[in-house]
């Protein structure tokens, strides 16, 4: 569950969350928190943070540059500017970072177009802290105001103060431990799992002509590791460990979706045969997915799909050629 740790005195927040509780009906991208910028007494999109971590997950986490459109409003009156007056305060970049379970990350609409490519330790194992990605902002007036109430997860930071000019931010991911909180503007923790720690950077770059007044995303150039550390079904496999503490055969039953779901103890060589077999001879079972890693299978009865999960006899995955 997202949790805001207080660092400094240029913090403040939204309603504080409650414990967000994750069943087997999966919906994991609820687990997705906002912060903001302020200044004075206006608040600006800034980031958004999702973390797949429930039953029906995959242990990505994506940090998007939030944006409304492409449309710039005028600071001082609120009023959409016309298009003649799009280039004082150019188009934030879409920029999205998403970052896997294996210790594969994305970024893609990063500046000038590129789709980068980087490689880090898995979500589900960070032991060091790393940079995502650096934002130069002129100033906040730059970036979309903020309209909506503060919700329990939307969390604000004030780097900025009135005059003060371009400032650039730092992203980064870094172990769930205490010693990274005093350099922080703000930390959103994930209890168990990593924190994301939101703080001012020194790297100011000089901008192109043209583009004093335009938002700059920056990357690191080099990659904690040189090349991807897990395959996606091995992911797969210590992300449901991790979540359930178990050490074998991972079960869920997924009551929106009214299915069962297997995380297979190890990799499978090739997807397997799978046989199941209820109980009850009156059901049978209906296959949904099978890879090297997991199945997805539901139960039809007489009446249709079962709404709730009957009991099974055997679960057989047999990999043999």
């Amino acid at each position: 569950m997202p949790e805001t740790l207080q660092p400094s005195s240029g913090l403040d927040h939204g309603r504080q969350s409650a414990a967000t509780v994750f069943d087997t009906s999966g919906s994991s991208k609820q687990n997705k928190c906002r912060v903001l910028l302020g200044c004075e007494k206006q608040l600006y999109r800034f980031l958004s943070v999702i973390f797949n971590d429930g039953p029906a997950g995959d242990g990505s986490l994506y940090v998007t540059l939030d944006r409304v459109s492409r449309k710039r409003w005028d600071p001082a009156t609120e009023v959409p500017l016309p298009g003649e007056d799009l280039t004082s305060y150019p188009a934030v970049p879409k920029l999205k970072l998403s970052y896997h379970a294996t210790g594969r990350i994305h970024l893609d609409g990063f500046s000038g177009g590129r789709e980068v490519r980087r490689y880090g330790e898995p979500t589900f194992g960070i032991s060091q802290s790393l940079l995502l990605f650096t934002v130069s902002i002129p100033g906040p007036e730059v970036l979309d105001p903020f309209k909506e109430t503060n919700g329990a997860t939307d969390f604000v930071v004030r780097p900025f103060e009135i005059g003060q000019g371009r400032r650039s931010i730092d992203i980064s991911i870094s172990p769930d431990r205490d010693e990274i909180i005093q350099s922080s503007l703000l930390v959103v923790r994930y209890a168990g799992w990593f924190r994301i720690a939101v703080s001012a950077s020194a790297n100011n770059p000089p901008p192109q002509p043209g583009a004093e007044r335009a938002v700059i995303t920056m990357v690191p150039n080099q990659s904690l590791f040189p090349r991807q550390v897990l395959d996606r079904h091995q992911a797969v496999g210590f992300f449901h460990k991790k979540i359930t503490g178990s050490r074998g055969q991972v079960f869920y039953w997924n009551p929106n979706k009214k299915e069962f779901r297997v995380i297979f103890a190890v990799p499978m060589r090739i997807p397997p045969r799978l046989e199941v077999v209820p109980e009850d001879p009156g059901l049978h079972v209906k296959i949904e997915l099978i890879t090297e890693s997991e199945a997805r299978f539901f139960v039809v009865g007489p009446g249709g799909r079962l709404s709730s999960p009957p009991r099974l006899a055997r679960i057989i995955a047999d990999a043999e050629l």
